[in-house]
């Protein structure tokens, strides 16, 4: 990516802000490269949320940037890799559901909201996103980066949908990560 211009002032142009983050990419269709498109459905697949992975190739062969050329089979496999995490995720979320997340730190609690979000259970899954954010303000366990986190928040509540709601960090908690601006 090139560099942002900036005001003489020292302002950043907002004409050429362009987005950073592979979440911010692949909605706004600024994913050009192949190994882009590897890269985050590999990392993905490594944090633990194989949904993402799938809709990050599945954008990569609409694009016509994967399965095709000298490395075909290898975005094969990760494809096909991806697909069965999908289906051992699954398995593990009907699992979790029956479960209490009372005895869970926040991040556990974070994660696995935004697993639910990813596989279309956005009313749990936001709730469980905002508990652990919450949570986490009160913990010791909290975030490591806080400002990532109510991103990826908003990210999920644009995911469901709810693009008003990720605007303004969701409806439960009334501050949000675009209110607060994150540096």
């Amino acid at each position: 990516m090139k560099p942002r211009a900036k005001h003489p002032g020292g302002r950043h142009d907002v004409d050429s802000i362009e987005p950073r983050d592979p979440r911010e990419q692949i909605e706004v269709g600024a994913m050009q490269r192949t190994d882009d498109y590897l890269d985050y459905a590999q990392l993905a697949l490594i944090e633990g949320f194989p949904m993402e992975a799938t809709r990050v190739i599945d954008k990569g062969y609409a694009a016509g940037l994967l399965g095709s050329g000298p490395d075909a089979a290898r975005h094969k496999r990760l494809k096909d890799l991806a697909a069965k995490n999908v289906a051992e995720d699954r398995k593990a979320i009907a699992e979790a559901e029956k479960q209490d997340s009372a005895g869970k730190d926040a991040k556990t609690v974070f994660n696995e909201g935004f697993n639910l979000v990813l596989n279309d259970k956005s009313a749990k899954g936001l709730a469980m996103m905002e508990q652990g954010l919450k949570a986490a303000g009160a913990s010791a366990s909290g975030f490591r980066r806080p400002d990532h986190a109510k991103l990826q928040l908003a990210y999920a509540y644009h995911l469901a949908g709810q693009n008003a709601d990720s605007r303004h960090g969701g409806a439960h908690s009334g501050e949000g990560p675009m209110e607060e601006g994150i540096r």
